[in-house]
Order: structure tokens, then sequence, then C-alpha cells
């Protein structure tokens, strides 16, 4: 079968739909809560990444992917969260003969605080980490940012926007993560 893009586009569009309304028409198990229960729940999230201070001036926006664990205790309005991050940074056409697209990894623990309970969580998070960036070595850092989970039928949904820190010998590596992902 032989359809064009955009039509095979619209069909899988539509089934996915379908699918979609009929999994929430015909779940009879309450939705949970978006706070984690006791112990250990493990996620995964991506999005794109925005450069800023002197890394603006030789890359573009890239992409970040991100692995979690959230450990939390039933009824408590805070977790913590470890976490791998990898951002990547395509080089800028105009920047500097030598300039490389850039990659930086980070392993880190963070502190969430969330709102009262309720169907949807908006929370604010910060922590620490060690980030590895191409070029640069392996340095401290902070993050601090706000987010939402919001519980859906198989797994709870986040959505997060962050800044990193990461101090190097010069000016510090700075960028701007804005991230989807879900946690289970």
């Amino acid at each position: 079968m032989n359809l064009k893009p955009h039509v095979a586009m619209t069909r899988f569009l539509s089934l996915t739909l379908a699918v979609a309304i009929a999994s929430v028409a015909g779940a009879q198990q309450p939705i949970p809560p978006a706070s984690p229960t006791i112990g250990a729940s493990g996620g995964f999230g991506a999005g794109i990444v925005a450069p800023i201070g002197a890394l603006a001036e030789t890359h573009a926006a890239g992409y970040v992917l991100t692995g979690l664990v959230d450990f939390s205790a039933a009824e408590q309005p805070f977790s913590f969260r470890g976490e791998v991050i990898l951002q990547h940074f395509d080089r800028k056409r105009n920047a500097p003969a030598g300039t490389e697209s850039m990659n930086m990894l980070s392993l880190g623990l963070s502190l969430l605080a969330r709102t009262p309970k309720g169907a949807s969580s908006g929370y604010l998070i910060g922590g620490i980490g060690v980030y590895r960036a191409t070029d640069n070595g392996t340095k401290p850092g902070i993050n601090v940012g706000a987010g939402l989970e919001v519980p859906l039928t198989f797994f709870i949904g986040i959505a997060d926007a962050r800044i990193h820190w990461a101090m190097t010998e010069g000016r510090p590596l700075l960028t701007i993560p804005i991230t989807l992902g879900a946690r289970f």
C-alpha cells in the first residue's frame, strides 16, 4: 500500500487519538496521585535545551535526554530525585575555527518540593551535580527550576524547566533545558 506522507500521518494521528480516547473512556481504575508512593519510581524525559551566556556565543540550541529515579515517603510533599542528564549542542556556523559540537553529561541529586495533594502537582526542584562537558573536564554545578506532574492512565507525565550552572575554569556553562517525560 503506497500512501502519500500526509495521508499516512493523518491516519496515524486519527488512530492514536482513537486509542487514547478509548483508553480514557474505558479506564475504571482511579487515577493515581501525582506524588510518588513509598519507595522509588523511575522515569525518563527528553526535550530542548538552550545555551545561555558564553556557551550561546558558539553553540546553538540542542536536545536533552534524562533518566531519573525518584525516592519518597507516602504523604510527604518532598522527595529526592537522582538523575543522569545528557545535553547536546551543535556548533554555530559562525563559531571560531576549531569549535566542535559539545555534549554535557551530568549526574546529580535534587530535592523536589511539591504542592499539597491533588490530581496534579506543581513542584520546585533544586540540586547539585557533577557535570562533564566536552573540552571542559568534570566540574561541580547546581540546578534550580519548576515543573508539573500530571497523572495519566498508565504513568505520571512530567514537564519542567530548569537552569543548570556548571562551573568551569573560565565563565560558567549555563543552560536552560525544557523537558517532557514520564514517571512510572
